[in-house]
């Protein structure tokens, strides 16, 4: 049988299609899930955050600022990002040249980088979103 001869059943191809699409948009959360659950278990909180259509922006905000600390391998209790930006300056300061390159991003950084993530993950749920509010300009 020659490629492409396979006839399927109609209602086959849009069960495939379907399944396609709820496992192509649930395939970040389950990573992501699968790997705060066995290493960092306190930032299960964040992923759902990310994911609520109606989060509102500190929550947002948080959730990325403790991603963020989680990234730079600060500890549990730290939840000031610019506090922990400033420690490893002056931890870093006196033994390299490139300080700024190992700096974690400042609180400001932080919460722009967030509401694109924010954005991204509500675009891909298929969740159109007012993303003025956030200073996310659309193209028009």
């Amino acid at each position: 049988m020659k490629p492409g001869k396979v006839q399927l059943k109609e209602e086959f191809i849009q069960l495939i299609a379907y399944n396609h699409k709820k496992i192509q948009k649930n395939q970040f959360y389950l990573y992501m899930h699968f790997v705060v659950v066995t290493r960092l278990p306190y930032l299960l909180h964040s992923i759902e955050t990310f994911y609520d259509p109606i989060a509102s922006k500190d929550n947002i905000c948080k959730a990325g600022e403790m991603f963020i600390l989680a990234l730079y391998n600060a500890s549990e209790k730290e939840t000031n990002l610019n506090n922990y930006r400033y420690q490893c300056f002056a931890k870093n300061v006196s033994c390299s040249k490139n300080v700024l390159l190992t700096l974690p991003p400042s609180e400001a950084a932080a919460r722009e980088h967030s509401f694109r993530v924010y954005h991204q993950i509500q675009m891909w749920l298929g969740n159109k979103k007012n993303t003025s509010g956030m200073g996310l300009a659309s193209k028009k």
